[in-house]
Order: C-alpha cells, then sequence, then structure tokens
C-alpha cells in the first residue's frame, strides 16, 4: 500500500506540473519498486524495468529521454498543446512530420489533435501519463513508437 501512495503521489505531483518547453525538471518522489511475480497482478506491480512511474522527473521529460536516445536519427520538438493539458512530440525526418505523439491526462477524451494528423497523412501516438497500472515501461513505449514509424 505505501507503495501505492508513493505512485499515486508522484502522479498527482506530475498532473499538477503544467508543462512548457521551457520548464526546469521537478524533482518527483521514487516509489518503492517491487518483483512483479504474479503476471495476474501487473496493473499493481511497479516493473522492474524503467517505466514513467519510477522517473524522477516530470513524465513528459521521460518521454523525451527515450525518444531521444532511442530515436536520434529523427529531431524532436516538444511543446505544450494550447489550452489544454497535454504536450506533443513531433518527430521530424528532414523536412517531413515522421510522427506525432501527443502526452494526455488519462481522463482526456480530446480527439482534434489526432484527427488533423489522420487528415494530413501523418502517423499519430498517443500515451496517458497518469493513467495507473498503464506503466509505459520503456520497451512497451519504443515498441509502440518503433510500429508508427514503420507502419
Amino acid at each position: 500500500q505505501a507503495a501505492e501512495d508513493l505512485i499515486k503521489n508522484a502522479v498527482q505531483n506530475a498532473v499538477n506540473a503544467q508543462p512548457t518547453p521551457q520548464q526546469p525538471a521537478r524533482d518527483i518522489p521514487q516509489p518503492v519498486q517491487q518483483t512483479q511475480t504474479d503476471p495476474d497482478d501487473y496493473w499493481n506491480t511497479i516493473p522492474q524495468e524503467e517505466n514513467l512511474f519510477t522517473f524522477q522527473g516530470p513524465y513528459f521529460l521521460y518521454f523525451e529521454k527515450i525518444f531521444t536516445e532511442s530515436f536520434s536519427m529523427f529531431r524532436i520538438e516538444r511543446e505544450a498543446a494550447k489550452g489544454r493539458k497535454a504536450v506533443i512530440f513531433t518527430f521530424w525526418d528532414g523536412a517531413r512530420k515522421a510522427l506525432c505523439v501527443e502526452i494526455l491526462d488519462g481522463n482526456s477524451n480530446a480527439k482534434r489533435f489526432r484527427e488533423e494528423c489522420q487528415a494530413a497523412g501523418i502517423p499519430y501516438l498517443r500515451f496517458y501519463y497518469n493513467h495507473w497500472g498503464w506503466w509505459n515501461t520503456r520497451s512497451y513505449v519504443e515498441n509502440r513508437v518503433r510500429g508508427a514509424l514503420d507502419g
């Protein structure tokens, strides 16, 4: 229960941090990491693999770190969405938008940006930064991005 409380506090701190490109990293307490032994308990046990909930810093820096380290062949730009709590990462291949990734609140039902990308023929992904049990492990994020870029 203590680990779950730490994680929920870290999520709340990240939610309260309105992302802007100029915002410095904030220290978020690291929850106690447990070994996942029961596959049926995936949603309640923090994976040992690097993941969003054990990252020390704002959620958008976690994604930015993965994107810049694992997809260095692209120029990656980060921007805060206008008028809502979301961050958009654009992967550039020269002058071509190769992928747009939107990082949203788990309660968001925003569709406009996704529809704009689809209409323009730009691959689109979204991740939620505060949905309990959706750990956004590094391998999960990398695999989804790789799939969108290859597809």
